[in-house]
């Protein structure tokens, strides 16, 4: 039996999504405001975190083939507090991911993922 080792395995798996996302049209897409009301409050959330941290947040770069919404924030210390407790903690609940990381320069960054922000248009 031929194995494929975990460098094949993603190169593999990344091929098949770059095919996926090339089939795609923009133009098919179109807002799901109820994901994308929800990506509006993490984005101030994380923005308002970023802002009281002295850091700094990442520029939206929306994909619509994509579907997904990225926030990215970078600040020295991450001190979460009163309010910024209470929404970040429902940014939570609507994240599909969400990952803390220790950058080589000493800041943390945090990265969510709000999904499903653009949708396929009906054909109604």
């Amino acid at each position: 039996m031929l194995a494929l080792d975990s460098n094949e395995v993603l190169k593999l798996i990344w091929e098949t999504y770059e095919a996926e996302i090339a089939s795609r049209n923009s133009e098919d897409y179109e807002v799901n405001q109820e994901q994308m009301d929800k990506f509006t409050f993490a984005y101030s959330t994380l923005y308002r975190i970023a802002h009281n941290c002295h850091g700094k947040i990442e520029p939206i770069r929306f994909s619509p083939v994509e579907e997904n919404g990225g926030i990215t924030i970078y600040a020295h210390l991450v001190y979460l507090r009163d309010i910024d407790l209470v929404d970040f903690c429902k940014v939570l609940l609507d994240a599909s991911a969400v990952s803390l990381d220790a950058t080589t320069n000493g800041e943390v960054c945090v990265s969510l993922v709000i999904p499903k922000i653009f949708k396929p248009k009906s054909d109604s």
